[in-house]
């Protein structure tokens, strides 16, 4: 037999050495609970934090910059430069020369990675729906990586040459829809689209 005193009974209690043993292994079990509990809250709010972090490492200082100062592709425009022209008299295909340029929120030109995907479309006039049907698609290019994405840098003129070449022969003097898609490393899709006449 084991006596004790209660606080919240305010009287002495006689127990069992069975029942006492019970008792205080319940109070062991329901304080490692608490425990555990607490640490668990704890480790998913430094998570939380991480993944919903406003900063990104990397000033001089070894200071973080806030995210809004890192400028991102807003939009894309396609240059006038561009042509879209016959390999040649004889030959059987058509050549594609794009100018691009890749904008931040400010206007400013900017170099950057993504995914480029390009299309041409019949150009259908007098009518609400331009665009006509697809003629043709080129394979995507890649330019997540800083070497391949460099390759069709062009730093003198702040922009992007892409020169794509297809099977399909185009009309000379013929409008056709040019449709240009970027998809950005953040997951961004953004596309822009522009009337081009094709050259003898």
């Amino acid at each position: 037999m084991l006596i004790t005193y209660e606080p919240r009974k305010g009287a002495l209690v006689i127990y069992s050495m069975k029942i006492y043993s019970g008792i205080v292994m319940y109070k062991s079990c329901l304080f490692k609970i608490i425990f555990l509990g607490i640490i668990a809250a704890s480790v998913f709010v430094l998570l939380e934090g991480c993944v919903q972090g406003t900063s990104v490492s990397g000033d001089e200082n070894g200071e973080d910059l806030p995210i809004g100062c890192v400028y991102g592709v807003e939009t894309i425009h396609i240059v006038r430069l561009t042509e879209l022209k016959l390999e040649s008299q004889d030959a059987a295909g058509s050549q594609l020369q794009v100018y691009l340029d890749v904008l931040d929120s400010f206007g400013s030109r900017i170099k950057a990675p993504g995914k480029f995907r390009f299309e041409l479309y019949d150009f259908v006039s007098r009518s609400g729906q331009s665009k006509g049907k697809r003629l043709y698609i080129w394979p995507d290019i890649v330019l997540f990586d800083a070497q391949d994405n460099n390759e069709y840098w062009q730093d003198y003129l702040r922009l992007y040459v892409f020169s794509l070449k297809t099977d399909f022969r185009v009309v000379a003097g013929t409008e056709y829809i040019l449709d240009v898609t970027c998809l950005t490393g953040d997951g961004k899709r953004i596309q822009t689209t522009s009337r081009i006449k094709a050259q003898r």
